[in-house]
C-alpha cells in the first residue's frame, strides 16, 4: 500500500507573525490633516511630532519668503540660532534648533503679514505650545532663544538681502550692534546637507545636554 501523499502546507504550515506593537492608530474622524514624507498624517487637531519629517521639510523651506539672493533653508536658520544659543549662553540649544519647528507642517509666511492674519496666528500658537511639550521645551519661547532668532536674521539679512538687513529687520540697536560683531557665516546649505546637518545638530544636543542618544 502506497503511504499518502503530503501536501507542501501540511509539511511546512504558514506561521502567523503577531502583530507589530506600537501606537494605536488614529481613526480618521475627518479632521484636516497632511501627509507627512514619511507617509504618516499629521493632523492638526491631534498632532503627533515626528523630527526626521521636521528635519526634511525645513531643509526644503527657504527664508524670507524666497525673496533672497541664494536659497538658504530654515534648517540652516535653525542650526545658526541653536549655535548662537549655545555660544553666547542663552539659553537651551534644543530650543533654539527647534524654535521654528512648526513651520514644518504649517507653511511660514512673512513676519509682517503674520499680524493680519489672526486664524493663522491662533493655529501657529496651539502648534507650536503642542510642539515644546513633544519636545520638552519651555511653555513659550524664552527671551534668550528670541535674541538669538533676532541676532540669527541680522547676520542673514546682511548676507543674503539686497538692503543688508538696514530696512527695519529688528529695531533694537543694542541686538543691531551685538549682530554686527558676530562673525558666523551664512553657508546657503543645499537642503540634503542642511537636513543631515539638522539631525546631527539635535544628535549632538541630545548627547551633550540631555545625556540622550
Amino acid at each position: 500500500m502506497k503511504p499518502a501523499k503530503v501536501t507542501f502546507e501540511e509539511q511546512a504550515p504558514a506561521i502567523t507573525m503577531p502583530k507589530p506593537k506600537g501606537p494605536k492608530p488614529i481613526v480618521d474622524d475627518g479632521s484636516p490633516y497632511i501627509e507627512l514624507v514619511t507617509g504618516c498624517r499629521f493632523y492638526f487637531n491631534n498632532p503627533i511630532w515626528d523630527i526626521g519629517a521636521i528635519a526634511h521639510s525645513l531643509s526644503l523651506q527657504c527664508r524670507f519668503t524666497g525673496q533672497c539672493r541664494k536659497f538658504y533653508s530654515v534648517a540652516e536658520h535653525s542650526v545658526l540660532v541653536s549655535r548662537i544659543v549655545e555660544d553666547l549662553g542663552l539659553g537651551d540649544p534644543m530650543e533654539g534648533l527647534m524654535h521654528d519647528a512648526v513651520e514644518s507642517v504649517l507653511a511660514d509666511v512673512a513676519r509682517p503679514a503674520k499680524q493680519l492674519l489672526k486664524d493663522y496666528k491662533s493655529l501657529d500658537a496651539a502648534l507650536d505650545s503642542s510642539m515644546r511639550k513633544a519636545f520638552a521645551l519651555p511653555e513659550a519661547m524664552t527671551e534668550g532663544v528670541r535674541r538669538a532668532d533676532q541676532l540669527a536674521l541680522l547676520i542673514e539679512a546682511k548676507a543674503l538681502m539686497p538692503s543688508k538687513g538696514a530696512q527695519g529687520y529688528v529695531d533694537d540697536p543694542q541686538i543691531q550692534a551685538e549682530a554686527s560683531k558676530l562673525t558666523y557665516q551664512v553657508q546657503c546649505w543645499t537642503s540634503d546637507n542642511a537636513k543631515e546637518k539638522f539631525m546631527t545638530r539635535m544628535s549632538d544636543i541630545r548627547r551633550r545636554h540631555r545625556g540622550l542618544r
